[in-house]
């Protein structure tokens, strides 16, 4: 199917590193599957780092004008620490927040640049922004996954991927000390050249 439309029609030749154009054939892979946890107090993102060993894939490849890139991650929550989530109004609705991105570092002959390819957030407990009844909401949430994708697509000439790492951060929260906790994550980066 010249659509790729039908059921189940990704195949090995899809993902072959000598297939002809407009194949993912280049694949990128970072994982932790220690026990070791990630835990930062910081309200500025900073990339998550397992017993010393940072979730950052490094690339360092050209990648042709009209190319697709992917990137996707996963990982649990562990955990967290919830001092204050805020009463659920502004301004300490984000006090309850957790914030996750990919930042892509790329080249494109001028020196190194930045951007976020995907960013999601999660809340330390089940209080809903607008909830300010905190009975029985404000515990946190312990062992829950998070998984999201990104996808960018190349639309200049010599672009050289250097990088893609998971970050994470924490809400402005006066200092309260919440923190929150990574682990068993991966990083994974697919490109498609064209």
């Amino acid at each position: 199917d010249p659509q790729n439309t039908k059921p189940s029609w990704s195949t090995r030749y899809h993902f072959n590193r000598n297939a002809p154009a407009h194949f993912a054939n280049s694949l990128y892979q970072y994982e932790y599957t220690g026990g070791a946890q990630y835990i930062s107090p910081s309200t500025a993102y900073s990339v998550v780092t397992n017993s010393g060993s940072p979730s950052i894939i490094t690339i360092n490849k050209a990648v042709n004008n009209a190319s697709i890139i992917r990137v996707q991650t996963s990982g649990i929550i562990g955990e967290t620490v919830l001092v204050d989530d805020g009463d659920g109004t502004d301004p300490t609705a984000s006090y309850n927040c957790i914030g996750l991105r990919l930042l892509m570092t790329y080249n494109t002959g001028g020196g190194s640049l930045t951007e976020v390819v995907a960013e999601c957030g999660y809340s330390f407990n089940r209080r809903s922004r607008l909830t300010v009844v905190s009975t029985g909401l404000d515990t946190p949430l312990w062992w829950r996954s998070f998984s999201f994708t990104g996808i960018k697509l190349i639309n200049v000439p010599n672009f050289f991927l250097e990088k893609i790492e998971l970050q994470a951060k924490v809400g402005p929260n006066g200092g309260a000390g919440n923190s929150v906790s990574i682990e068993r994550n991966n990083v994974i980066a697919i490109i498609s050249e064209h």
